[in-house]
């Protein structure tokens, strides 16, 4: 018995072995085999300028995700590859006529007929980019940025069309206002937009098409399509995704300003966001309807016509809720009706027996949230059923104010950022919830002799410049989730959570000072990384001290730790 336990467990150990052993491998015929260890260096082209999908860098090295791609599979099954990259579409349709065995990174918009296709390397969303002076709502007669060899889309006519030979071109002449508008995949838009600095293009997503990106194979060769499959088919999500991140990374950009400042990270990340709240608004649109209400009884139908409350009936044991005719006046839509419906039927299963009054929202028509207060009422003889009588009540403008009011306490009056009570409260919650490896910045600066403005102007031209100051640290510090805060006279005070580097931080600082500058402000200005797990008035002690460190060095500069 025991020598039969110790065999499984031998067993169990040597399968474990070959899986961190061979976990990436994939399984070939001896047929296989053979044709790979025959096999010369299987010939690819593409196109140039699809960054980061496929491109030559500024060395003449081509890259992307394509070339890391054949590069895994290469590693997976023993093919060998020569890649070449065209510049001109024309040069790449040459590809099927001059001995060349695949086409690779190719959308399935640009494959043609006939032609086997391997199974998809990448997926990819397509998103709407325009001209910053372009109206998305309004684009007829406007130019349309199109590749040679991709078809236009539904809806844009010849004449409103330039062919460009790149997805680069496209996006450059975008930017230029050679173009006004275009699709493309959010990768190769993000990757040139960081590349070269684009500043006058905006993005929208767009549910146009998923794009697919394959290999294509000029000739019907059935092992070799088979191999590859198979090592497409081997990566796994993960795998796929490490590949794109790693390809997207070697974006080559000037460290300059305008790259800097105008980096796409956030948008992609909103993008996404976007993207994901779509696609939950979508699933929830697809849930089976609900029967046709069954409306209150006559009494409380008058008694909801001639007030300005809704009224329900709600039975908990069946969890089943009955709406007056009101209702349909306030939620005017069927779509808007059921939701209204399933999300008040979800809040009275949760409410306590004892409570009798709640505040809710519910979502309205047009995308509008409505605020109310949720009145309830168990009705005697039905005790032991938990049957309920309510209204809700419209205070919608009541919350609107009272949150104009809670805004309006948190803003600084004068420069329109938030004053100093604020800025601590949430530099204080910052502090508790930064992780060791975040890196966090906090500046702090004054304006030099601002006293002598006062004195020698006025202090309307003090206050202007006060506003000067809110204006560009709104307009120039292009972080979400930045602090901006006013905390006393002139003094004023920047935040930076878990940014992505010290050297953006201290980028930031520079062209804060020289912005300040150009207006013929001038400051002194301290800059603190975080390493410590200080509370604020020991933060605020050492950035207060860098300031007048950069003070005493002869103003107009920052100091930074």
């Amino acid at each position: 018995m025991n020598k039969d336990i110790k065999f499984i467990l031998v067993f169990i150990f040597f399968l474990c072995v070959l899986q961190l052993a061979f976990g990436d491998q994939i399984f070939l015929t001896d047929q296989e085999t053979e044709y790979i260890a025959s096999r010369e260096p299987i010939k690819g082209v593409s196109a140039d300028g699809s960054g980061p999908i496929q491109y030559t860098d500024s060395k003449g090295e081509i890259k992307g995700i394509s070339i890391k791609i054949l590069e895994e599979i290469s590693r997976r099954t023993g093919l060998t590859f020569e890649y070449t990259l065209y510049e001109e579409l024309n040069q790449v349709g040459k590809a099927y006529y001059d001995g060349t065995d695949i086409l690779f990174g190719i959308p399935d918009q640009y494959t043609r007929e006939n032609y086997t296709v391997s199974e998809p390397i990448l997926r990819s969303n397509t998103i709407f980019f325009a001209n910053n002076s372009v109206d998305s709502n309004n684009l007829e007669n406007k130019t349309f940025a199109a590749t040679f060899g991709s078809p236009l889309p539904q809806g844009i006519k010849e004449e409103n069309a330039i062919y460009f030979q790149s997805r680069e071109q496209a996006i450059e002449a975008v930017d230029s206002k050679i173009a006004d508008y275009g699709y493309g995949n959010p990768y190769s838009i993000a990757f040139y937009t960081l590349k070269n600095g684009y500043r006058h293009i905006y993005t929208i997503p767009h549910g146009k098409e998923e794009r697919l990106y394959r290999i294509l194979f000029i000739k019907e060769d059935p092992l070799l399509i088979s191999i590859i499959n198979k090592a497409i088919s081997s990566l796994t999500v993960d795998e796929k995704q490490n590949i794109i991140l790693a390809a997207t990374s070697e974006v080559e950009r000037e460290l300059n300003l305008s790259v800097i400042i105008k980096t796409y990270g956030n948008e992609i990340f909103i993008i996404s966001v976007i993207i994901i709240s779509l696609l939950t608004f979508a699933l929830f649109l697809v849930l089976s309807s609900y029967k046709k209400l069954n409306f209150q009884k006559s009494k409380y139908k008058t008694i909801s016509e001639v007030s300005n409350e809704y009224l329900f009936e709600y039975n908990k044991s069946k969890n089943k809720l009955l709406l007056s005719e009101k209702f349909k006046t306030l939620f005017s839509t069927l779509q808007s009706l059921e939701q209204a419906h399933s999300s008040l039927t979800s809040i009275l299963s949760t409410l306590p027996s004892d409570k009798e009054t709640e505040i809710i929202s519910l979502e309205l028509p047009n995308k509008r949230t409505g605020f109310f207060r949720i009145v309830t009422s168990k009705i005697p003889e039905h005790t032991s059923k938990l049957i309920y009588i309510g209204k809700i009540i419209d205070i919608s403008k009541m919350m609107e104010r009272h949150n104009y009011l809670e805004n309006l306490a948190q803003i600084d009056g004068l420069t329109g950022i938030l004053n100093s009570i604020t800025i601590r409260d949430k530099i204080e919650h910052r502090l508790l919830l930064r992780k060791k490896n975040d890196i966090d910045i906090c500046i702090l600066f004054d304006i030099d002799n601002f006293k002598i403005i006062n004195d020698t102007k006025g202090h309307l031209e003090g206050d202007r410049v006060l506003q000067l100051i809110g204006d560009i640290l709104t307009k120039n510090i292009p972080f979400v989730d930045s602090l901006i805060g006013r905390v006393g006279g002139d003094e004023f005070c920047v935040y930076l959570p878990k940014i992505a580097s010290r050297e953006i931080g201290i980028t930031l600082c520079e062209l804060l000072i020289k912005t300040f500058q150009s207006e013929n402000i001038f400051v002194s200005m301290g800059s603190l990384f975080i390493h410590e797990e200080d509370s604020f008035e020991e933060l605020f002690e050492k950035v207060d001290a860098l300031m007048y460190t950069a003070k005493n060095n002869g103003k107009n500069r920052f100091v930074v730790e």
